[in-house]
């Protein structure tokens, strides 16, 4: 009933090594590599050594006994079909011959895979099991080894008894033949499939889990790394095949765990279809593919009974795959293909044949590997192929950078020299245009009265062959805006003429505000780009489309703090860039500060030059009611040419806007009366009103101590509620200056830049 061979005495060393390599105390960091690397060197040695395994004692006889009878097996055997159904308990016995070298002494009986819960007698003795595992609910992990005494061993013959519980499918196959090793560890062939099983599960869960971390973290960090993303997923579930030969997954799932491993298979399956899409540039797997891939988790939860599981799951799980490498072959094909696809396209399939001694004994076909449970390796490959793809992708993609960023660079130098160059004929643009507008302005001013007439335009006109009129805009108290397309460029620019002019002097308001305008090449300013006379004697002035309304539309807003702070400073630099060239507004109000709408916020826009003045070219007195009047902080005053725009005396702008020494005669403004008309604007803004009295004009008739900012808005730094109290000064020489506006509020935006904006009318804390 037993066969017998023997073996040369250099045997006896293997057993110790691998003994050596399944003791957990000399386990340290990368242990499980080295004892990959031992168990193999081992498998060479016993290919060489052992031969046909001598030095053990096979014992293929045994008998069943059952409550469906006794009968006689000759293993390895399925005696599934000799059982009743469902759960049961039955025993192996067997009456071994001992050969002398066996007898007196300690012996080992081993199984190298056998996946139930059983026990041992020998000699009507219960012997000690040297693969208890207390994560064991219904089956066991696979081998089996038990301790037989010196004491059973007397005689010539050995009788050993196998107590089965019958739990599922498996545990009625013995698929492997039990052998009798002298060897404590016993027979190194049962000894080497447990430590590769243990090994290259180990390897895979951690290989796995550490891919999936990894790579699952730059996908969440980046979404746009769908192959990261695919391949994470991919990782996670593929822990579950390790986990199910370890028996991991048992307390927490019971019989479920073979039913949870097949769904994550097709989860796998079906990510890596995803990942070789996405790192190939091809389309998705269709819809079919993922009801294929539903339809197999269906089998396998249907499937659930642990008599049935293992079989489904091992079809399904071989038709999933299959399916996969098929695609993995096809893919790209006839059309060529990157290293990166060529090493996952091939790479796929021949890891994924790792699996098939796995999915053959989980058929029920038989142990083709002899108890090896190769698909853990399999899983391995996969994810170190998948890795090293991507890593070949990033290579790729830096090698492709690095090309990019010399053509880059050489683009960079090109548009920088081109940018040199759209700025100087930017600036010569701007000279002729502001040329062009002076020569205009001087020869309208000495018109005299002319007779009024309508000057209107209507969708579809062009103007001068230059630009299409497409709306009408708006309309204000010297003229009518409307929205052009430059037929050159399709741009869109807003274009403004006078209603009716009754004199040059009217006109040559409008091409002194593009004189003056075009001097400014400011983000605060709103750009001139063109002022012609067309071939009806038409005057227009040409200028950028800003798309939002006047700051006066927008007195819902007044009073959020850290908006109007926004607003108040890029108004105050738009000023600054303006008094800087020699330009005084004179008409400063809301109603002339456009607010640009856009993705980084709004942008305030200082428009309407209608009634500006340059003041660095005039002389330096005026005479006011027979009065010389001497300028402000050195401004000189405009000279009294020949056909002045603004006579001596005449008041213009808006009163509630105007500095208190505008009374006397607008040729008196200077850079300090733009800053009075700021500092209205600001108390606007931040408080959501005019100053007490403004409204009745009563600063342009006696001076008002104004009450300073900070009692209504406590929010203010003193520093910057002192600046802004000083714009309303009635005298001219204590105002501040617009740079120094535009540098407190610049301070002050970004110190309130992280504020919540407070309600209307509440300040900020």
């Amino acid at each position: 009933m037993t066969q017998h061979s023997q073996n040369a005495p250099a045997i006896d060393c293997i057993p110790r090594i691998l003994t050596k390599v399944r003791t957990r105390a000399d386990v340290r960091t990368g242990g499980n590599v080295a004892r990959l690397a031992i168990l193999s060197l081992a498998a060479l040695l016993l290919a060489g050594c052992v031969g046909d395994g001598g030095g053990a004692l096979s014992v293929p006889l045994w008998t069943l006994v059952s409550l469906g009878g006794t009968s006689d097996v000759t293993l390895p055997a399925h005696v599934g079909g000799r059982l009743p159904p469902g759960p049961t308990h039955y025993e192996l016995k067997a009456h071994v011959t001992l050969p002398p070298e066996f007898r007196d002494q300690p012996l080992t009986l081993g199984i190298a895979y056998f996946p139930a819960l059983a026990t041992l007698r020998a000699g009507g003795h219960e012997t000690v099991s040297l693969e208890s595992s207390a994560l064991d609910r219904y089956r066991a992990q696979g081998p089996h080894r038990w301790r037989i005494a010196r004491e059973d061993t007397h005689g010539e013959s050995l009788d050993l008894v196998i107590d089965v519980e019958h739990t599922w499918t498996q545990s009625a196959w013995i698929n492997t033949v039990p052998t009798l090793s002298r060897a404590p560890s016993g027979d190194p062939r049962v000894l080497f499939v447990e430590g590769f099983n243990e090994v290259t599960a180990e390897a895979a869960i951690a290989t796995t889990l550490l891919m999936a971390f990894t790579y699952g973290v730059l996908f969440l960090l980046d979404r746009r790394r769908t192959t990261h993303g695919w391949f994470g997923l991919q990782s996670l579930v593929s822990a579950a095949y390790p986990s199910l030969v370890m028996g991991l997954m048992q307390p927490l799932l019971g019989t479920w765990d073979i039913v949870v491993t097949g769904v994550a298979i097709s989860i796998a399956a079906i990510s890596t279809l995803q990942f070789i899409a996405a790192i190939a540039e091809e389309a998705p797997p269709t819809r079919a593919w993922w009801l294929a891939v539903v339809a197999t988790m269906v089998a396998f939860v249907f499937a659930h009974d642990p008599f049935r599981s293992s079989q489904v799951c091992a079809v399904c799980a071989a038709a999933t795959i299959a399916t996969a490498c098929g695609r993995q072959i096809v893919v790209s094909r006839g059309k060529p293909i990157s290293p990166t696809v060529r090493v996952f396209k091939f790479g796929f399939p021949l890891a994924a044949m790792m699996g098939i001694p796995d999915i053959v004994a989980f058929s029920g076909l038989g142990e083709m590997a002899g108890g090896l449970r190769t698909g853990s390796l399999g899983f391995v490959g996969v994810s170190l192929i998948q890795a090293l793809a991507l890593s070949r992708s990033h290579i790729e993609s830096l090698r492709r950078a690095d090309e990019l960023n010399v053509e880059l660079a050489s683009r960079v130098t090109l548009l920088e020299k081109n940018n040199e160059e759209i700025r100087l004929l930017n600036g010569e643009l701007r000279r002729l245009i502001a040329a062009r507008s002076e020569r205009l302005a001087d020869t309208l001013a000495k018109l005299g009265p002319m007779a009024p007439s309508l000057r209107t335009f209507v969708p579809g006109d062009i103007v001068e062959g230059r630009y299409r009129v497409d709306r009408r805009i708006g309309e204000g108290g010297m003229g009518t805006v409307y929205e052009v397309e430059r037929l050159t460029d399709a741009k869109k620019l807003a274009l403004k003429v006078l209603h009716a002019p009754r004199s040059g002097a009217e006109l040559s308001r409008l091409a002194r505000e593009a004189e003056l305008a075009s001097r400014i090449d400011h983000p605060n300013v709103v750009g001139i780009k063109d002022v012609d006379v067309s071939e009806s004697g038409t005057l227009f002035l040409v200028m950028d489309l800003i798309d939002g309304p006047p700051l006066e539309d927008m007195r819902a807003r007044f009073a959020e703090l850290p908006w109007a702070l926004r607003i108040l400073a890029q108004i105050a630099s738009g000023l600054a860039a303006l008094h800087e060239q020699g330009v005084v507004h004179r008409d400063l109000k809301p109603g002339n500060v456009l607010v640009a709408r856009g993705p980084g916020g709004d942008v305030a826009k200082i428009a309407d030059f209608g009634i500006a003045m340059r003041g660095r070219d005039e002389i330096a007195t005026v005479t006011v009611q027979d009065t010389p009047v001497t300028p402000v902080d050195g401004w000189d005053a405009p000279r009294q040419g020949d056909g002045p725009i603004t006579h001596t005396g005449q008041v213009m702008g808006t009163p509630c806007y105007m500095a208190p020494e505008l009374v006397r005669g607008a040729r008196l403004a200077t850079p300090a009366s733009d800053v009075y008309s700021f500092g209205v604007i600001a108390w606007e803004l931040l408080t959501g009103a005019l100053p007490e009295g403004f409204e009745a004009l009563a600063h342009l008739r006696r001076s008002i101590d104004v009450a300073s900012i900070a009692t209504l808005v406590p929010a203010l730094t003193p520093r910057l509620a002192k600046i802004l109290d000083a714009c309303l000064a009635n005298d001219a020489a204590l105002r501040p200056t617009a740079r120094a506006l535009a540098t407190n509020l610049a301070t002050s935006e970004e110190r309130t830049g992280k504020m919540t904006d407070a309600p209307r009318g509440i300040p900020a804390a």
